[in-house]
């Protein structure tokens, strides 16, 4: 029933902001002045759901028409220049072919009415702890209306993505002059302070996690689990690892700048979710908010074949990218700390309060990594993810595909996950890929 009703809901919540001029979680809910950036009106209701959509399905694309409003090359990108990502700059400088399709602008992000109140309740209640922990917030994002760039990260951290979810996926790292190595992953999640399910995990707990690589050319199987709580630095993440050829699950050390599993190097475990982990080695700095191109509505790309693993970078159309207000967040590696980027640069969509671009920079201040993450909403649980999320290598020459759908089932947003199966000695089912 609830989401038949949704569209009224929140066109309800949104006019109950028009005073202030924001929508239910903290965007500005006008469009921008020459109409390239829409009003915000509810975000992607079930009445603009594809009429081939059935729940438990693959997420189709509700706008399959839409065709690209402009087409960015490296013979004209400099035209365009104000709304790059340095990122997407260095792949217009060393690329020639590499394209960036721009679509009209969707504002599709909706969330439930529950998560909306919450986050006008935190407009009271939250504050910071530092900058490395935030106490008096629930279920919502913290802080509606940032005033800091670790207020802006917090949301992120925070968001909602539904109370649990299985992933079925691929992984590619693609090198320059080889195949690339392609893998398949099973991915499991149970939500724990962005949960709408009161009392079945503690709200002091931000995440289950649990994530199973199959075995791959060379590479062994891989099992990791990870409970993490919403203040990591007062209770530490816990973490366990394994491989079918070990007795028993150990306890890798992994966070922060430990190379991410099977990554190849090219992506640190605290870039998985674009940036996850505890706040304690960085300092943030809030640049402000403006317009960028950046990857979002992905309901193609996620669901593409090979033909969209490009030599050096992803190729063809693709990839979706449109003009959205991003907050844009400075993180500079705080005096006596240490990580191998120095300083990242973040680009925050202001309707899902999402990292959606990362540009990573080494210790000499060259940029060393790029980081994207398209946008698929969720529209059946009124929530938005990943899919997929792709990592640049600058020096390494090579890039790599997370969290890509291609030819894997659809995710499964509503499975009857507890946090007891994120156990070592009940994990079991895990080892079942198919």
């Amino acid at each position: 029933m609830r989401h038949t009703v949704f569209g009224l809901l929140s066109c309800c919540a949104a006019a109950a902001w028009s005073a202030e001029g924001l929508t239910p979680m903290g965007a500005e809910q006008a469009g921008n002045a020459d109409g390239t950036i829409p009003e915000w009106t509810g975000g992607l209701t079930p009445m603009q759901w594809p009429r081939d959509f059935h729940d438990g399905g693959r997420l189709l694309d509700p706008w399959p028409g839409d065709a690209p409003r402009l087409v960015i090359t490296a013979d004209n990108w400099r035209d365009y220049a104000s709304k790059l990502s340095a990122g997407h700059v260095a792949l217009f400088q060393r690329d020639h072919d590499y394209r960036m399709a721009v679509y009209p602008t969707r504002r599709s992000v909706a969330f439930p009415e529950e998560i909306e109140a919450a986050t006008a309740a935190n407009r009271a209640r939250a504050a910071l702890k530092g900058a490395d922990a935030v106490t008096g917030a629930s279920l919502g994002v913290p802080f509606p209306e940032p005033r800091s760039g670790a207020e802006v990260l917090w949301n992120h951290r925070l968001r909602y993505r539904g109370d649990a979810a299985e992933w079925r996926y691929r992984r590619a790292a693609v090198f320059e002059g080889r195949a690339p190595h392609l893998e398949r992953a099973l991915e499991l999640r149970l939500a724990g302070y962005a949960s709408l399910q009161p009392g079945k995990v503690s709200p002091a707990m931000h995440s289950y996690n649990l994530l199973r690589m199959e075995p791959a050319e060379e590479l062994p199987d891989y099992t990791v689990l990870w409970h993490d709580a919403v203040d990591i630095l007062a209770t530490p993440r816990r973490i366990w690892g394994r491989t079918s050829a070990w007795k028993a699950y150990r306890a890798p050390p992994l966070g922060y700048d430990q190379v991410g599993i099977f990554s190849y190097r090219i992506r640190y475990f605290d870039m998985m979710d674009m940036f996850s982990g505890a706040f304690d080695r960085y300092v943030f700095k809030l640049v402000g908010k403006e317009e960028r191109f950046v990857p979002y509505n992905s309901f193609r790309l996620a669901n593409a074949g090979a033909e969209v693993l490009g030599p050096r970078h992803l190729a063809g159309d693709a990839a979706r990218y449109e003009l959205h207000r991003v907050w844009i967040v400075e993180a500079t590696v705080r005096p006596g700390e240490g990580h191998p980027l120095r300083q990242r640069v973040f680009y925050v969509d202001e309707d899902s309060w999402s990292i959606v671009m990362a540009d990573d920079y080494d210790a000499q201040g060259r940029l060393d990594r790029f980081q994207e993450g398209h946008l698929l909403p969720l529209y059946p649980i009124q929530a938005v993810d990943y899919a997929p999320a792709v990592t640049y290598d600058f020096p390494g020459k090579r890039y790599y595909v997370d969290r890509w759908l291609s030819d894997s089932p659809p995710p499964q947003l509503h499975p009857a996950l507890r946090p007891s199966d994120f156990q070592p000695a009940v994990t079991g089912r895990a080892y079942r890929m198919n």
